[in-house]
């Protein structure tokens, strides 16, 4: 996940579908901007549940969309993210 969910979009989403429209017509530099927030989410593969996570802020980093776990010595989990130039690992 790339940020936190944001209660009034939630709220509004079923509610007001003509509101959610014109606020996609807005310009980016009038939307708030995403807190740069790491958010990693493991699942069991035979039955999704959720078997581990990772969440932490960074300044220099957040918004991570693309996950790669790498084995090795050290094993380490890849991150890139959007919004701007970036890659890093953790050591795992």
């Amino acid at each position: 996940m790339i940020s936190d969910r944001n209660r009034l979009s939630e709220w509004l989403s079923p509610r007001a579908p003509i509101i959610r429209k014109l606020l996609w017509r807005l310009p980016y530099r009038w939307l708030p901007n995403p807190k740069p927030i790491v958010w990693v989410i493991g699942f069991d593969a035979d039955d999704g549940r959720v078997i581990t996570q990772l969440r932490t802020t960074h300044p220099a980093f957040g918004l991570a969309t693309g996950v790669l776990e790498t084995a090795g010595t050290p094993a380490r989990l890849w991150l890139g993210r959007i919004g701007g130039p970036g890659v890093c690992y953790l050591d795992l």
